[in-house]
């Protein structure tokens, strides 16, 4: 069959080539920290369910630091995005004049660069507060130790965006005085806070719709409106421990892991031939075919780019074979952003 002379699925790559210099330390680090915690977050339930199985008691704590390693895998994969420049945006730069892209992204990475270091600066205010409360997650964890991934996190993204905010230094220079803003916000006197929110959020729709990253304008006007209202922002980080914290998200990253099992299995190679076999046969029967691998396959996964990255490699060439039209077969690019 087509489907039997098709590629297998690309193994799936934590991001980019490895760089030189001082940088590939850093890099091997966060492939060391992502896989440790997802495997981590794997063997700590198959030990709990074991030990349920055995003494019927469990083990004490598990299910708490399974929780709370969702925050620690949420930003590694958010700093392996900022490193191959993936962040979630909008792709309208494209529509731009080549001319004007470079100066445009300059612009973007001060907003973001800017938003970030606030962030940055919440975050060390949140550990700082979690480290005097003494709270433990249990295990004898304390608290504090766990969301001092916040800013580290945040500070590698800041780092990576400072980076590749130009093609050259005076391009990454710009965008490091973004660094300036919450500094400059900080000196804005309370009562005239209100006569700053509307400059802000339209800076920040701006930003957004030139391509900033996603979590940049969320996490923007969050701070912006905090700010304007008198609250602290480090009740920006804690939102997002309390909500990356939930009992439901882990289900997420682990779904994800369980998709990349699948594909590196040949289960998608397998599900093709199923699907040709029962109904490749039909006039148009190839493109039945694809929509059905993927629509029986993402469920499994719980993540539609688990699906691409894993069914993509196999589906196009067989797409392309059969003389598909080429928009037909692929999906742009970030077009998904």
């Amino acid at each position: 069959m087509v489907a039997d002379q098709a590629p297998p699925p690309p193994a799936p790559v934590l991001a980019g080539a490895q760089p030189a210099g001082p940088w590939r330390f850093v890099t091997r680090l966060e492939n060391t920290v992502a896989l440790s915690v997802l495997a981590v977050m794997t063997l700590v339930p198959i030990v709990e369910v074991a030990d349920r199985l055995g003494s019927g008691v469990g083990v004490s704590g598990a299910i708490v630091l399974v929780q709370h390693l969702t925050l620690w895998i949420a930003l590694a994969g958010a700093a392996l995005a900022a490193r191959s420049d993936q962040l979630l945006a909008l792709s309208t730069t494209r529509l731009l004049p080549a001319a004007w892209q470079p100066r445009v992204r300059v612009f973007t990475s001060v907003v973001a660069v800017g938003v970030t270091a606030a962030l940055v600066i919440a975050s060390v205010d949140f550990v700082r507060i979690e480290r005097a409360t003494g709270d433990a997650i249990g295990l004898g964890i304390p608290t504090w130790v766990v969301v001092a991934a916040l800013p580290v996190g945040f500070v590698l993204i800041l780092l990576r965006m400072l980076w590749r905010a130009g093609e050259r230094w005076p391009g990454r220079a710009i965008a490091a005085l973004g660094i300036a803003l919450p500094l400059v916000l900080a000196l804005v006197p309370p009562s005239s806070s209100a006569n700053v929110l509307l400059p802000a959020g339209l800076v920040l729709v701006a930003a957004t719709a030139l391509g900033m990253p996603i979590f940049a304008a969320i996490g923007g006007a969050a701070l912006v409106l905090f700010w304007g209202d008198g609250t602290p922002i480090n009740a920006v980080p804690g939102e997002t421990y309390r909500l990356t914290t939930s009992t439901m998200l882990p289900a997420v990253p682990l779904f994800a892991l369980g998709g990349y099992i699948l594909a590196a299995g040949g289960a998608s190679r397998r599900l093709t031939r199923l699907f040709t076999s029962l109904v490749g046969w039909m006039p148009g029967g190839l493109a039945i075919v694809t929509t059905g691998v993927l629509a029986f396959f993402t469920p499994l996964t719980g993540a539609s780019g688990v699906t691409i990255v894993s069914m993509g490699g196999l589906l196009l060439p067989v797409l392309v074979g059969a003389r598909y039209p080429g928009p037909t077969s692929t999906i742009p690019q970030n077009a998904t952003s």
